[in-house]
Order: C-alpha cells, then structure tokens, then sequence
C-alpha cells in the first residue's frame, strides 16, 4: 500500500521500521511481481529500490464497496441526528491519526474557519497506532486549549453504518496528508458525492482525478479559505 517505513521513519519504532523496511528489500528482490495500488507508489518503490525492471511493478487501484453512494432519502442525517444529536452542518475526516495528515493543521484551521461560520462543526473519526498513542493525547489538549470541545467532535471508532452516514451527512470531507499509498477515505467520500479537499500530494491528486479542491500549499490559511470557498 505504500513504503512510509522507508520515506516516513518516524511514524515506526526503530525496531519495527528496520524489521519493514529489511522485509520490503528482501521481497523487492525475490518477487517476480509486485502489485501496488497507485502510480505513485510504483514510482517510489522504483526509486527507492532501485529496480531496472519497470514491467516488474504493477498498479492496480483500491475500490469502493457499493454502499458508499449517496443517500437521497435523508436517513443518515436523521440517524446523526437521533443517535448522536448532531444537526449541524460538518466537516469530517476519517483515518488513523498519524502525523503526517496533520490533524493539528487542520483544526488550527477550523478554529479560523470558525470566526467566519461558527454554526458549522468538526468531526474526526480515528485513532492513534499503539506506538505513536499520544496523537489522540495532542488533539484532546488542542481541543481543550482553543476551547473547540463543543466544535470539533471526536471518535475513535465507529460501526461501519454510523460511519457511512458521516460519509452521507458531511458538507465535506479533509484529508490534509502529506503522503498516502492511495488514500482510500478520499474515493469513499466522493462515492457518496461528499466534496473533498486534498493538499497537493501526488497521490491523493492521483486519486481525486481533478475531482477535489486542491489546496498547493498546505498552511493554516490556504486550508481555511478551501474550507470557506466550499462551505459557502
């Protein structure tokens, strides 16, 4: 899916990224093939691994299961609106908390996003990974520090019908990731006909297909206003 244990060290112990990143150049060199799933990816494993063979890397893209599609009847607002008494119109991002989607980015932005509609809300769904727990730790201090408890809403874990109707009910969905193998969250939200805003990282470019509002540079105020631009 992707080799962030090569090119994004830090988001693995020492032990487990040298174990991956050992693992990864023995496959390389014994596989007679290796699938990956983005055009980027494949370009990344050519590089890093220094194959000649380009026919050896093939890229097949991830698919969405038909679920994810949008909801004309309205019911997955109205079971946000039962189960978790959520009526406002949101923002959402799905996906583990790794530092490199930069959450803290993303809700500095919202804070800003804020003073200009402060009825809209903020919803992430995800947790940290066992190594790097303190992810979740940073964001609640966050909250808590800008006083955004009663804006930004967190989840660590959701039934895959609760989390299809955020995926429904969303005004849009961010995923401000600087590096993904394919960035699976994106696909689903426009499957549901969610608009999405993406940074200007190769993949998730990939991936959108010209489909999403891209944001070149990703900063606190470009962020805010892509946020603005589709609210209104």
């Amino acid at each position: 899916f992707d080799i962030s244990f090569q090119t994004y060290p830090e988001t693995y112990s020492r032990l487990k990224g040298f174990f991956w990143r050992w693992l990864a150049r023995q496959s390389v060199r014994t596989a007679k093939r290796i699938i990956c799933c983005s055009t980027y990816i494949k370009k990344e494993i050519l590089l890093n691994y220094g194959l000649k063979q380009e026919e050896k890397v093939l890229t097949t893209f991830l698919g969405v299961e038909r679920k994810f599609r949008p909801n004309s009847n309205e019911s997955s607002r109205k079971l946000l609106a039962s189960k978790f008494n959520i009526t406002n119109p949101f923002f959402l991002f799905v996906g583990t908390l790794f530092r490199r989607r930069n959450i803290q980015l993303m809700v500095q932005s919202f804070k800003k996003f804020s003073h200009y509609h402060s009825n809209a809300l903020l919803v992430i769904i995800g947790s940290s990974t066992a190594e790097f727990g303190h992810e979740v730790d940073q964001l609640k201090n966050l909250l808590q520090e800008y006083a955004l408890k009663d804006k930004v809403i967190h989840f660590d874990y959701l039934p895959e019908e609760d989390l299809l109707a955020f995926f429904q009910s969303a005004i849009c969905f961010v995923y401000p990731s600087t590096y993904e193998g394919f960035g699976l969250p994106v696909a689903e939200a426009m499957a549901c006909g969610t608009p999405v805003i993406i940074p200007n990282t190769p993949t998730l470019v990939e991936v959108a297909d010209g489909a999403a509002y891209v944001v070149d540079c990703l900063t606190q105020d470009n962020l805010c206003s892509a946020m603005i631009s589709v609210f209104e």
